[in-house]
């Protein structure tokens, strides 16, 4: 998914852009700026493995996605029970994990190996 792709894609998840139409200049730069944020606490945490000017992976589309339409919510809006939806599903360090980070944290505890130190003595 290219950034162009996941901006608009958030978008659409809070309503601020209908399916199918492309997303002003404005907004998306909004959207730019909460990615980046969105990029450095995951980044932080270990649970991306792509580079922040890069394509996001299929894998983490969906997890991504949710995860920047909720940091959204406040710059376009979005209150109420929409709101709340939107961190159920894509909240980062919430007390109740959301099933975005939920998912991302699952996908990168499958790339971890274990390596236990050497304890050889001479």
């Amino acid at each position: 998914m290219t950034l162009t792709e996941l901006y608009t894609a958030a978008l659409q998840e809070i309503g601020k852009v209908a399916s199918g139409e492309v997303a002003e200049a404005d907004d998306r730069d909004v959207v730019e700026q909460k990615y980046l944020s969105l990029y450095a606490m995951l980044e932080a945490k270990n649970l991306v493995d792509w580079g922040v000017s890069e394509e996001v992976p299929t894998y983490a589309e969906q997890p991504i996605t949710y995860m920047l339409a909720f940091l959204c919510c406040q710059a376009f809006g979005v209150s109420g029970q929409k709101r709340q939806e939107m961190g159920v599903l894509g909240a980062l360090d919430a007390p109740q994990p959301s099933i975005a980070e939920r998912q991302l944290r699952k996908l990168a505890a499958k790339k971890y190996y274990y390596q236990p130190a050497r304890t050889e003595y001479f």
